[in-house]
């Protein structure tokens, strides 16, 4: 459940949506989602390096939003490289039928 409205972010580069919802047990997380035509392994990595930045979680406390709780990758076109690394490294990947790869919690 949604408990805050969608927002997307332009600092340091775009961030497509930072949303606070609520998971199942009615605790607020901090769900972030990047949005791409076409996704490789090393999109799925760069994404997840910046999730893991000290200088963006910061950028986001700023704004009021916890270090990200739920990460997603969307693309139309991820490619075998990418779901495998999102798989390893637990960020979800999403494309327009719905989810390829489930968010596992933290970022390895």
């Amino acid at each position: 459940m949604l408990a805050d409205d969608l927002v997307n972010l332009r600092w340091d580069g775009d961030v497509d949506v930072v949303v606070k919802a609520e998971d199942p047990g009615g605790r607020v997380v901090t769900v972030v989602v990047e949005a791409k035509v076409r996704a490789s392994q090393y999109d799925v990595c760069r994404w997840a390096q910046r999730m893991q930045s000290v200088g963006f979680r910061q950028q986001l406390e700023q704004l009021g939003y916890a270090a990200p709780d739920v990460v997603y990758l969307y693309a139309m076109r991820p490619d075998a490289g990418a779901k495998q690394t999102a798989a390893q490294i637990s960020i979800g990947l999403l494309k327009s039928k719905g989810e390829v790869v489930s968010h596992m919690g933290e970022i390895n």
